[in-house]
């Protein structure tokens, strides 16, 4: 893919309730398959009007529209101003626009459906100007030969679109009305009634008549419209020349007609506004401007949610996302039948099990869902109890297949992957705990239990203390020996070597003393006997 930005400088107008402003880039896209280069004239929504701005915050729809014959890009500006200033991205393909040679209108329509596309790859690429700024709603828009090879880009050339409107669209080469009958989206066919040079009776009636039925398609003619002021075509143009008639509606009323149809049509099925289809309903139906026709149906939207069942933990929760192509106006989500609040359409947080089920109607209230079952699995309950030297599962429910880590101050073990553990063997001393996970994923952490390998400290000492349990939530028990008459002061020290205060004792000879270390933070401590006989150290922890 190979794009190139030149600096063209233009007068661009903006409406007084715009949005936006205007940007302008020119772009020259290259279709390698067909070895062809595309100029591409492209204006988008921006926070300060010129050529090559930065893009305005969003992401916004596409259309690209295909000029009429022997008819620049910048007979349209009408447009641009119009709907870039609301939040559209228009491209303008401004090739075959000559008069001699004669322009191949099916290279047009395949340079149409290649600056979608194009422009969606563009929309992910790093390097590009237009990154992240496509919604990936997409239209095709054309006038008179452009209007024409909108249904050629639609029909033959596959381009990747929501929609197609056509103004005064013109048979082609190879024939739009035949390549009308393979689009598959809704199609706005509009024509002016005092056009003479399609013809209201025409191209345009008979492209709409080469539509498919199951599709909503409508076919408006304004009233006293003529071909050339669907844009800007100025006296003298190749367009007025060839309009060799009169009693046109002006300009500006012509514009307003147009716009009428055109804007809300493109806001319901490029912005999801179903309060502009309304507007559009309305128009078509009580307007006396226009005489009308229109068949089929709205499309309902494609809708899916992901494969499979869903399994999750107790406890926990996992987001369900739908992928909707299409517009809708109404949604609702559910779980075995009761609404839940949702504030988005595309996704929901699954907290309990059921069948949850996505409604959605689209604005002529015809309606599609789809569901996806969620299981909840029990999370294991697993309890450790120390026996005999070893740290072994005591209870475990909540599941099969279970998997076992065993932890040390918090830190994996190596290698210990069964149901007990051997803290002599390992070597290492402090707060085990385990953790279980089962056959669904589902995990939980077991009860801790702290490990003190025995340790004496002896200068010189001529006496001994025993000291149980080494593991305790609330008393001590502390037995001093001797053979010889004996009192001595009992001191704690936490890891840090910081004396605590509140556990001080006396112990005699042949005595049993007891200490309260309830209030003990969790934890390893040392225990002092200090006397004239010497010191005596041990270690205990606080559960």
């Amino acid at each position: 893919m190979k794009y190139f930005i030149t600096i063209l400088f233009s007068s661009l107008a903006l409406l007084s309730n715009a949005q936006y402003q205007v940007g302008h880039q020119s772009l020259t896209l290259e279709d390698a398959s067909r070895n062809r280069d595309i100029p591409t004239e492209v204006y988008y929504p921006a926070d300060s009007q010129g050529d090559n701005v930065p893009f305005a915050s969003g992401a916004f729809p596409l259309i690209v529209f295909g000029h009429g014959f022997g008819m620049s890009w910048t007979e349209y500006s009408v447009w641009w101003e119009e709907l870039v200033s609301e939040g559209y991205i228009i491209a303008f393909p401004t090739t075959e626009a000559s008069v001699f040679p004669f322009p191949s209108h099916g290279d047009f329509g395949q340079d149409m459906a290649f600056i979608v596309d194009e422009m969606m790859n563009m929309n992910q690429d790093m390097n590009s100007p237009f990154l992240n700024k496509f919604t990936n709603k997409n239209a095709l828009m054309g006038h008179s030969m452009g209007g024409g090879c909108s249904y050629l880009a639609a029909g033959d050339y596959g381009a990747n679109v929501e929609t197609v409107i056509s103004l005064a669209a013109a048979d082609t080469d190879p024939s739009a009305i035949s390549a009308a009958a393979n689009i598959d989206v809704p199609v706005l066919t509009i024509a002016g009634s005092a056009d003479c040079v399609v013809m209201d009776g025409g191209a345009p009636i008979d492209i709409y008549n080469g539509l498919g039925t199951t599709n909503y398609k409508a076919y408006v003619s304004i009233t006293d419209a003529s071909h050339c002021q669907f844009g800007i075509a100025s006296f003298g143009s190749i367009c007025t020349l060839g309009e060799l008639c009169g009693g046109f509606l002006s300009d500006t009323d012509q514009h307003t007609q147009m716009f009428l149809n055109a804007k809300p049509w493109l806001d319901y099925f490029l912005k999801n506004d179903c309060d502009r289809w309304t507007d559009f309903k309305d128009n078509l139906y009580n307007s006396t401007a226009h005489t009308y026709q229109e068949a089929g149906s709205l499309p309902i939207p494609n809708l899916s949610l992901g494969t499979g069942t869903i399994d999750i933990c107790d406890g926990a929760n996992a987001m369900l996302y739908a992928q909707i192509d299409g517009p809708y106006c109404d949604f609702e989500w559910s779980v075995d039948g009761t609404t839940l609040p949702a504030s988005v359409a595309d996704s929901i947080m699954a907290t309990i099990g059921g069948e949850y089920t996505l409604f959605l109607e689209n604005a002529d209230g015809q309606d599609i869902s789809v569901s996806q079952t969620v299981n909840v699995q029990p999370n294991p309950t697993v309890e450790i109890e120390y026996v005999n030297d070893i740290i072994e599962i005591s209870n475990l429910t909540g599941g099969t297949n279970y998997t076992y880590q065993w932890y040390a101050e918090a830190e994996p073990i190596p290698g210990a992957n069964d149901m007990s553990v051997n803290p002599f063997d390992l070597g290492i001393e402090g707060v085990y705990y385990l953790v279980v996970t089962n056959e669904f994923g589902c995990t939980n952490i077991s009860n801790e239990i702290g490990v003190l390998f025995p340790s004496i400290f002896t200068p010189g000492a001529s006496f001994g203390f025993e000291m149980y349990p080494t593991m305790t939530s609330d008393y001590l028990y502390l037995e001093l020996w001797t053979d010889e008459a004996f009192e001595s002061d009992i001191i704690i020290y936490n890891y840090a070597g910081q004396k605590i205060d509140g556990v001080d004792g006396i112990i005699s000879q042949n005595g049993v003393e007891i200490l309260d270390v309830s209030h003990l933070e969790r934890g390893a401590y040392l225990i002092s006997i200090q006397g004239e006989k010497g010191i005596l150290t041990k270690k205990f922890f606080r559960n």
